[in-house]
This record gives C-alpha cells, structure tokens and sequence, in this order.
C-alpha cells in the first residue's frame, strides 16, 4: 500500500522538478498576451468642440524558436469615431522579440520589431464610405514584470512609422504601452 504512494509522491516530484528547471523564455515556449486601449480626447476648435473616441484591441502570439528569442504574429482591430465621422480598422502582420536577461527573474527587459498590413473603412459625414491600406513598422523597448512563474505585465516605449497608401502621407508616433503576456511552457 506505501509502495504505490511513494511511487506516485516520487514521480510528481520529478516531474514538478523538471517544470522548475525550464523558464517563461525558454525554447519551445508560447507566448500570448495583448494590450487594449480607449481613449477619449476632445479639442477646441474655435466656435466648436471636436470630441474622438480611440478603442483598440492589439492581440499577439510568439513561439520561441531558441532561448530567449521569440518570432510569431500580432493583431490589430480598432475603431475611431468623432462628432460626424468615423472608421475601422483591422490588421495583422509578423513580429519578434528578444529578452535580453535569461529567464527566472521577476523583471524581463526586451527588445522588439513588428510589420502589419491594415485595412481602414472610413465611414464620412457624407454617407460614402471608402477603404485603404496601410502599412506600420514599428520597434519596442519593454519589460515583462513577471507577477507569476508565467504572467507578465507589460511596459513597453514604442516608435512606430504609419504609411498611408491612399493619402500619400507618413506618420511617426512615439507612446507607452501596458499589457499581459502568458507564457506556456512545453
């Protein structure tokens, strides 16, 4: 009767031994996690008030292809809406990460780069709606403040370079960003 016990207490143990050994970072792991974000911002335009409403939803996942570096995929979906007009957007595109510490530590610095094609419905006071592509690259300064073994929340500074195809016209935009990743461990 002891026997089976101790057999089973014996291979938990070596099997909770080999988890601890392995990092939120390391090769074979899953990344998943995201930010979102609203904003409202209203501006005084002379005899009126221009009022704008910001929701964005920014999902990612990344595999680590070798220790500490990570490739994988990020999403956007938006929608912007203003006194008489508004707009949609949706967009995907390739992204990379790399930690500059190894795992096990409560704060993971890193480094990043990520490219996402957009497409963007205007819907314009007029009744017309139109659509156009845009391209983003963007690269990242960040932290992972790990809360557990595998949840980090995230900080990051940003610069990100927007082209308007339609318009012909760049934008530059420097922000903070905070999120949550979850780290899945293989």
């Amino acid at each position: 009767m002891l026997r089976p016990i101790l057999l089973t207490a014996l291979a938990a143990t070596s099997l909770t031994a080999h988890a601890q050994g392995r990092t939120a970072i390391d090769q074979g792991s899953v990344l998943v996690g995201g930010s979102a974000s609203i904003t409202r911002t209203s501006v005084e335009a002379g005899l009126s008030d221009i009022t704008t409403t910001n929701v964005f939803l920014s999902p990612r996942a990344l595999f680590f292809i070798a220790p500490r570096f990570a490739v994988g995929g990020a999403f956007t979906i938006g929608r912007t809406s203003s006194d008489n007009q508004s707009s949609s957007g949706l967009g995907a595109g390739p992204s990379v990460r790399y930690y500059l510490v190894p795992g096990g530590r409560t704060a993971l610095p890193y480094v990043g780069a990520g490219f996402q094609v957009s497409r963007l419905t205007y819907d314009l006071p007029t009744g017309i709606e139109t659509s156009e592509t845009t391209r983003e690259i963007d690269g990242v300064v960040g932290v992972d403040f790990m809360v557990t073994r595998q949840v980090g929340i995230v900080a990051e500074g940003f610069v990100s370079s927007f082209r308007r195809n339609r318009a012909d016209s760049d934008a530059t935009t420097f922000g903070l960003r905070f999120g949550i990743d979850a780290f899945f461990l293989r």
